[in-house]
C-alpha cells in the first residue's frame, strides 16, 4: 500500500471541496445577474470556471468520502 500524500489528508480534500462549491455559488449566481448576462464577455469565462468546478468536484467528492470511511473504519477498530 502506498503512503498517503499531502494531497490525500482529508483537511487538503475539504478545504480543496469548500473552494470549488464556492467558485460554483459563485458563477451560478453571477450568471443569474441581470448586469452580468448583459455583458457577454463575462459569460463564456465564468461557464467555463463553473464547469471546471464541477468536474473537479465530481472527482473529489468520491476519493473524499472514500478516505472518510476508511478513516471511520480505524477508528473504529
Amino acid at each position: 500500500m502506498s503512503k498517503p500524500t499531502q494531497r490525500d489528508k482529508p483537511e487538503s480534500f475539504e478545504a480543496a471541496i469548500v473552494e470549488l462549491e464556492g467558485v460554483k455559488a459563485r458563477n451560478q449566481a453571477l450568471l443569474c445577474d441581470a448586469e452580468v448576462l448583459k455583458d457577454s464577455g463575462r459569460i463564456k469565462p465564468l461557464m467555463q470556471e463553473l464547469k471546471k468546478a464541477e468536474l473537479k468536484l465530481n472527482e473529489s467528492l468520491p476519493r473524499w468520502e472514500k478516505l472518510m470511511r476508511s478513516l471511520e473504519d480505524l477508528e473504529n477498530k
